[in-house]
């Protein structure tokens, strides 16, 4: 095998790429890495940049951005290493028409329906090739059958629209496949050209309960590019409002989650304190801070003495509904998930910590403003859905507090600092309600030269096998929304 921390050493550096610099492999470099021992790293993003091959993985304890250059049109595949690698080579094939050479292939849109990869925003469904028939019928000695809902597609928001392919044994979900871009959208067609403040309402369309968060790794990602890291009262703000929405999106995933379990009582209360949120963010005056605050170098206005009192006050107000959101018997036992799954899956998941993973990226890695926060993960053990709507309501309690003792202790000082420059590469990440998000961001003369986004459920394949293997097919919408993740969040 080979010995990959000290390919990894020997890489040469280059340090464009903010505040991580880029690793060089050649070609050489790049098949080494595909024959290091399986684990030895996680893939948190591949893409595609004109005759080479980018990439962020996760050695150790570290996020190492690695670049290589293509053989030619061919991808050599690192599926070997790490399960995650299929998801994102299969789009490479797909989205940029590379070869992959050495893994697991087959369609990453669904291959009955699917927008075209080259056409934003496309407003009609384009049929493609069936699938090989590998995909259509596993071999071996097993009798296999396929059940009356072998394609399941489950709708329109809030989580999208994503295609499956189940395979049932005996009435059991013996295989999985998942197609997460069904509605393929050209979101990173559309970025190409733009100046980053343009961007930003492009980028809601990728994960709608978590449209924040995006926003706020895009833009860590563009001020690492141009130097400029916002002042320390902006950071703050962006603290704030990143934990709204964190409040919002989690009490979100409750309301579905409880509704499929048959808890009406405690859907109907999640979905009161979603309400009340809207509402009290709009008395406050602050609802548009969600929307439009956030601009490259800091926040574009804040609060004013009122609305800050007003927010405290609901964060006080909506401490007493978490308390009422206990999981229904019927989740208990229910879609268990171990430590190892996770890890298979990259970690780096809010789901994970209630499976006994003391993984925060506001931490570990972390980054302004909660860098110096006295806070620690939630962290539960059971690893069922029922320890997944527990670990969310503590989250929630945890924004709760952090919202509340940031708007205690405001630095003094400017909301905006300017930019030094106009060109620069910068890679970023925040703590989405779901897990990590990462971006790497290439800028020249002040507009996107190329980007590419990655959302936790970029990474959930290896999580849908094991929630799903074994189970009956009426479990199957429960055990999806127990998860809590947005499948639009890769229909890039």
């Amino acid at each position: 095998m080979i010995g990959l921390g000290a390919l990894l050493a020997a890489a040469p550096r280059r340090e464009s790429l903010r505040p991580l610099p880029w690793r060089e492999l050649d070609a050489a470099g790049w098949r080494a890495l595909g024959l290091a021992e399986a684990g030895a790293f996680a893939l948190l993003a591949l893409w595609i940049e004109g005759r080479m091959v980018r990439a962020v993985i996760r050695f150790g304890g570290d996020l190492l951005p690695l670049t290589a250059p293509l053989e030619g049109q061919r991808l050599l595949s690192l599926q070997r290493v790490t399960p995650l690698a299929e998801t994102f080579e299969r789009a490479a094939a797909e989205l940029w028409g590379v070869e992959v050479a050495g893994g697991r292939r087959g369609p990453f849109l669904d291959p009955h329906y699917a927008f075209s990869p080259h056409t934003p925003l496309a407003p009609r469904l384009h049929p493609l090739p069936r699938p090989p028939a590998e995909e259509e019928r596993e071999k071996g000695d097993a009798v296999w059958e396929v059940g009356p809902a072998g394609d399941v597609l489950w709708g329109r928001p809030p989580y999208g629209a994503e295609g499956w392919r189940f395979v049932f044994r005996r009435g059991r979900v013996a295989a999985v496949r998942h197609f997460p871009a069904f509605l393929h959208r050209g979101v990173l067609a559309l970025l190409i050209g733009r100046r980053p403040e343009e961007a930003l309402s492009i980028l809601g369309r990728i994960a709608p309960l978590s449209t924040y968060a995006h926003r706020l790794a895009f833009l860590q990602a563009v001020e690492a590019a141009l130097e400029t890291p916002p002042p320390p009262r902006a950071q703050a703000w962006r603290l704030v409002f990143a934990e709204w929405e964190r409040v919002a999106s989690l009490f979100t995933f409750l309301a579905i989650l409880l509704d499929r379990a048959g808890a009406p009582r405690a859907a109907r209360a999640a979905a009161q304190a979603i309400e009340a949120v809207r509402r009290g963010l709009a008395e406050a005056g602050a609802g548009r801070w969600l929307e439009n605050v956030l601009v490259p170098g800091g926040v574009r206005e804040e609060p004013d003495k009122a609305a800050i009192d007003g927010l405290i006050d609901l964060s006080r107000r909506l401490e007493s509904v978490r308390f009422a959101l206990a999981p229904p018997l019927s989740l208990h036992g229910l879609g268990r998930l171990l430590p190892q799954d996770f890890h298979r899956a990259g970690g780096f998941f809010a789901q994970a910590r209630a499976a006994g993973l003391a993984e925060d990226g506001r931490l570990t890695p972390g980054y302004p403003p909660y860098e110096g926060r006295a806070f620690l993960p939630i962290v539960l053990k059971e690893g069922d859905a029922a320890a997944r709507v527990l670990a969310a309501c503590e989250e929630i309690g945890l924004a709760l507090a952090l919202v509340r003792a940031t708007l205690a202790d405001l630095p003094s000082g400017a909301l905006h600092r300017e930019a030094r420059g106009s060109s620069g590469e910068g890679i970023g990440w925040s703590e989405g309600p779901a897990g990590l998000i990462l971006y790497v961001v290439h800028l020249e003369a002040g507009r996107i030269a190329s980007v590419f986004p990655s959302d936790p459920a970029c990474r959930a394949a290896p999580l849908w096998s094991a929630l799903f293997t074994g189970a009956r097919a009426e479990d199957l919408p429960l055990l999806r929304a127990s998860l809590l993740l947005e499948p639009g969040a890769i229909a890039l």
